[in-house]
């Protein structure tokens, strides 16, 4: 069976852990410790990675900021030779309530800095898993909103979406993008 790739957007350094541009590396630090694998780092591809222990799923963090995932993600693809249909990037999406989850397959950037520069550098054609993060409400807050941390109530409302994806996962694993989708676009709930 083919591997999935999942690569989490996120920007390196411990201030940024929790932040709401960073949802897409924290859930895959979270689901790597949920499965009991340990990251490691590629000097050559710029990021860390862990593979599942079926080796069917490998977990990706570019070292970069989230505004420059392009090229790194560029690198990673042109070393692990993943499809496109196989490659999944998680990512903050504003235009979602907080913990609501969608599955996009490929589309324009949507105003996020870090799908605008993977597609100048890759192309659009990949899947996308968007995680809610609200907006704030004027568009000239946007930037320290992404970067704040979430609030005890929103985080509990992540912590429920965490599961709802890791159940998504196993489906996508088995080439279920379908099923996945219409699980996560349907329930909201456990």
């Amino acid at each position: 069976m083919q591997k999935i790739c999942m690569i989490g957007l996120g920007n390196p350094g411990k201030k940024y852990i929790n932040t709401k541009h960073n949802i897409g590396s924290d859930w895959i630090i979270k689901a790597i410790e949920n499965y009991g694998l340990e990251l490691s780092y590629s000097s050559k591809e710029k990021s860390h990675s862990a593979v599942s222990h079926d080796q069917v799923i490998e977990w990706i963090i570019p070292d970069c900021y989230v505004n420059e995932s392009g090229v790194a993600i560029k690198k990673i693809l042109k070393n692990k030779n993943y499809s496109s249909n196989n490659v999944f990037v998680i990512h903050d999406d504003l235009d979602l309530p907080v913990g609501q989850i969608r599955i996009k397959d490929g589309g324009g950037h949507g105003g996020h800095n870090g799908l605008r520069d993977i597609i100048k550098h890759c192309s659009a054609d990949f899947m996308r898993i968007r995680v809610g993060i609200n907006h704030p409400g004027n568009k000239d807050l946007v930037t320290s909103w992404v970067l704040t941390k979430f609030s005890k109530q929103d985080q509990d409302e992540l912590d429920n979406s965490f599961y709802r994806f890791l159940r998504a996962v196993d489906m996508l694993s088995n080439h279920h993008v379908a099923d996945a989708q219409k699980f996560l676009h349907t329930s909201e709930k456990l």
